[in-house]
């Protein structure tokens, strides 16, 4: 039988590695936790309201890293990408995010309802 010890143990995180030549290599893409999917979560609404910049920053925030394992940029540096950086690009991005983060379901169930 599986004991907490041997769950808090694993390294259940798995990723895929985006191909960006646009910006001359590939960025790593990981799943989150609960925690960082709850932050990205409470950005989606029912009501038409939700913010779908803000919505890709906490996903990318929590997603993108680097080899490491460490975060690949700051809050303020994936808010400057969004803004200054190609939308096709960006987007790749996203629905890796979406795809290894076990969210690609719920983001088409929202914009369905938008």
């Amino acid at each position: 039988m599986t004991t907490i010890d041997d769950v808090l143990a694993s390294d259940d995180a798995h990723s895929e590695t985006v191909e960006v030549p646009e910006w001359g290599g590939t960025i790593r893409v990981q799943s989150i936790t609960v925690v960082e999917r709850a932050r990205v979560e409470r950005l989606w609404s029912g009501n038409g309201k939700s913010d779908p910049v803000a919505l890709r920053a906490e996903l990318l925030l929590a997603a993108l890293k680097r080899e490491d394992g460490l975060p690949f940029a700051s809050r303020e540096q994936i808010d400057e990408m969004l803004k200054t950086k190609n939308a096709s690009i960006v987007e790749r991005l996203v629905d890796a995010a979406l795809r290894v983060s076990g969210l690609a379901e719920i983001a088409e169930r929202e914009l369905e309802k938008n």
